[in-house]
């Protein structure tokens, strides 16, 4: 059943409850609805928010952390929704699509690469679009242009071939 305990050993959402969970972002009412739930658990109605991580806790009870639900990465200490870069990409573009993908370096350190469609001529016009309104550890370390973006078997993007594709 949806929002209740996993077994042990099945992946789902982290959820946490408690006082250390905040009341809410700020003047963004949709974002507060989707994040935080209420949920009857132990005999009393507890109020959670939804992390957005990938876990399941094994047989000592211990949580194993196995990734985000979306396409949230770890960019310096910072979260990242890469679907922002892509949000402020496509206000840029004539046509065609893009993707961003994160990879870490040989330091273990995310990076983020954006992949734009037919954008050739407008490579440095993305870029500078980025620059003025994203954070810096929200810019792509290398825009590549490509002729198609990679699907996968669902019709969406194949964001593990994007990510085979950086040397």
């Amino acid at each position: 059943e949806k929002n209740m305990p996993l077994p042990e050993g099945v992946k789902g959402e982290l959820l946490v409850a408690g006082n250390q969970v905040t009341q809410g972002y700020l003047n963004d009412p949709g974002r507060n609805s989707y994040s935080f739930i209420m949920l009857e658990y132990r005999d009393k109605k507890q109020r959670f928010y939804r992390t957005g991580d990938l876990v399941y806790y094994d047989e000592e009870g211990d949580y194993m952390y196995c990734g985000r639900m979306d396409n949230q990465v770890q960019v310096n200490g910072f979260r990242v929704e890469l679907g922002e870069i892509e949000f402020h990409t496509k206000k840029i573009m004539q046509a065609g699509n893009c993707a961003a993908v994160a990879k870490p370096n040989q330091a273990g350190n995310m990076e983020i690469f954006l992949f734009v469609e037919n954008q050739m001529k407008n490579l440095q016009e993305i870029k500078d679009h980025l620059q003025s309104v994203l954070p810096y550890y929200m810019q792509p370390i290398k825009v590549i242009p490509v002729d198609a973006l990679p699907l996968n078997i669902n019709g969406k993007t194949d964001r593990n071939r994007l990510t085979a594709m950086i040397a």
